[in-house]
């Protein structure tokens, strides 16, 4: 029914709580908010008829700090062969966790890093527009329609550069994990407009979606890390240019 028989020394270690206070408890007991309660509660009822269940857990100690354990339940049986009781070994992962998490996001930076050069030159050569076009304007004799075109110019090479901080942007930023649906179309779409600016053109970049919708649960900014990443491993695979296909 889920309550604990027996912790040892090591389960008063990692949880916080003393052998006295486990013994005897719901496996609930190691959760303090209703959200953390339910999920424990699924995961009993997933794994209490199993022989052998593995994943990871989110936890709170007495004091309200949370962690992550990776799980192990292994089921006891009878001499008839029912499950009477499971075995629980849990460890820590939560520094773990955090150092994959740091790991993430220098991967992150480096990928930024190889990209920095070419987006420098896409810059630049905005910049160059906009100057030149504002030197023209300080030209009294230009007619209006000159006028206005110029300040055209200037405007769409603002916005370009604007799109571009946005999306070098988008990948810098560090933040929580999340768990929405992300439009996996949208996600390669978005990393091919900021290769665009700065894979050699000898490598063409192409998209194959032969599904209507590509929709999946994840992080935004993880799954772009991860397109990215497998998008510069491809250009550094094709020294000489090729074709970088991204299909669904």
């Amino acid at each position: 029914d889920g309550r604990i028989l027996y912790a040892n020394r090591a389960a008063e270690t990692l949880s916080e709580y003393s052998r006295t206070q486990l013994q005897g408890a719901s496996l609930h007991t190691l959760a303090d908010n209703p959200r953390q309660r339910g999920a424990i509660r699924r995961v009993w009822a997933a794994a209490r008829d199993q022989r052998l269940w593995q994943g990871r857990v989110a936890l709170t100690r007495p004091d309200g700090t949370g962690y992550y354990c990776e799980v192990t339940m292994s089921a006891v049986q009878d001499a008839d062969g029912l499950i009477v009781n499971h075995v629980i070994t849990a460890r820590d992962v939560t520094a773990q966790l955090g150092l994959e998490d740091q790991l993430r996001h220098t991967q992150k930076m480096e990928a930024l890093g190889a990209l920095a050069g070419g987006v420098a030159h896409d810059f630049n050569n905005m910049l160059t527009a906009i100057r030149g076009y504002a030197e023209l304007l300080k030209n009294r004799d230009l007619q209006p329609e000159d006028t206005v075109r110029a300040a055209e110019t200037i405007e769409r090479a603002a916005e370009r550069a604007g799109s571009l901080t946005s999306q070098l942007l988008g990948f810098a930023r560090k933040g929580m994990l999340q768990k929405t649906p992300v439009d996996m179309h949208a996600a390669v779409n978005e990393v091919i407009a900021l290769l665009s600016h700065t894979i050699d053109k000898r490598v063409s970049l192409v998209t194959d979606f032969s599904l209507n919708r590509a929709v999946v649960i994840g992080d935004p900014n993880q799954l772009q890390q991860v397109l990215l990443n497998l998008a510069l491993n491809a250009r550094d695979a094709m020294p000489d240019g090729g074709r970088l296909i991204f299909s669904t």
